[in-house]
């Protein structure tokens, strides 16, 4: 993490880019998607992380839940694009039929909520790249007597990064 937060992000872009400057073709009615996509290729740590492909040795592919990094590689194919290239607009068909194989709510061409979107990425991208092999039942018990609420709540976070534990948590 401290490699991505010291680096500018220019380091790791080629010299022939419009530093994430391009916009996404609409696909029928996929403004929804095109949103919430601009929207996390502009959360500048994240996009490091991808472009530096950290996060390849972040994939899981052991996890029930995941996708076997498929998502997690399609986006970050489509980043490659929106950040690397020179051209003014990208087409994400492949992102979206990746996508949407795995999340069918969204594979109609009716129309849907860019946040939706946004947090069924998130939650794909996060299991897909969930350190935690395995996500064990853990019993949080409730404050105790002798527990400012600063050391609850930093138990209670402890216990959460046993199961969830990835770039986006």
């Amino acid at each position: 993490m401290k490699y991505l937060k010291e680096n500018e992000i220019e380091e790791f872009l080629g010299s022939n880019t419009k530093y994430g400057l391009v916009g996404l073709e609409n696909l029928g009615n996929t403004c929804f998607m095109n949103s919430a996509i601009q929207c996390l290729s502009n959360c500048e740590l994240l996009t490091k992380y991808f472009l530096s492909t950290k996060y390849k040795e972040d994939i899981n592919c052991s996890s029930k839940y995941n996708t076997g990094g498929k998502i997690a590689n399609s986006y970050y194919n489509l980043l490659e694009k929106l950040w690397k290239q020179s051209r003014p607009y990208v087409k994400p068909i492949e992102f979206y039929i990746t996508f949407t194989h795995y999340v069918k709510i969204f594979n109609d061409s009716s129309q849907h909520d860019s946040h939706e979107m946004l947090i069924y990425l998130l939650e794909k991208l996060h299991e897909d790249l969930n350190r935690n092999v395995e996500k064990k039942y853990m019993e949080l018990s409730e404050k105790q007597e002798n527990e400012t609420d600063i050391e609850a709540s930093n138990r209670w976070w402890e216990t959460h990064l046993k199961r969830d534990n990835s770039i986006i948590t």
